[in-house]
């Protein structure tokens, strides 16, 4: 059960257990950015399609 929770954790946020991550700090750094801008985005995408629109209705 633990592993299939595991490949699942991977499979859900992209991550290849055969990507290397980095031996450096900044490596590391510069994937987790690249991660919140992802979510920044989709955060972004929720307030345009959802949040104002639903606002405006009010």
């Amino acid at each position: 059960m633990t592993l299939l929770a595991m490949l699942d954790f991977f499979e859900r946020h992209g991550i290849s257990p055969d990507q290397e991550m980095g031996e450096t700090v900044a490596s590391l750094k510069y994937l987790i950015k690249r991660r919140f801008n992802a979510i920044v985005a989709i955060m972004r995408n929720i307030e345009k399609e959802q949040t104002l629109p639903t606002f405006e209705m009010m």
